[in-house]
């Protein structure tokens, strides 16, 4: 299974989502 990261800059920049290949599971960090 490959998954694979995106992550966006969000207006701190810290934010930043992560996405699996199907885009089924979402996950969000906040540093």
């Amino acid at each position: 299974m490959e998954s694979y990261i995106v992550g966006w800059l969000w207006k701190d920049s810290s934010k930043f989502i992560s996405l699996n290949k199907q885009g089924t599971n979402k996950s969000i960090c906040l540093e």
